[in-house]
């Protein structure tokens, strides 16, 4: 991750990308987030595991729900 931005900024900024429903490949979501398209794999493959997004790539109900939890 660049310097100053925490996974944890990143993985929410991917998500807030995602919550259109919509399927996305990475290179739009690198260009959303401003990351390299191999760093937005990297946590693309950690939101699969964690069951947050599927593959193809599009945002699931946990995703959602996650995203209107407090902070």
């Amino acid at each position: 991750m660049p310097a100053g931005r925490a996974a944890a900024d990143v993985a929410e900024d991917i998500l807030e990308f995602l919550g259109d429903g919509e399927l996305h490949d990475p290179r739009e979501i690198s260009n959303a987030v401003d990351l390299s398209e191999e760093e937005v794999e990297k946590v693309l493959d950690f939101l699969v595991q964690s069951g947050l997004i599927k593959r193809g790539v599009k945002i699931t109900k946990s995703g959602s729900i996650f995203l209107e939890l407090p902070v």
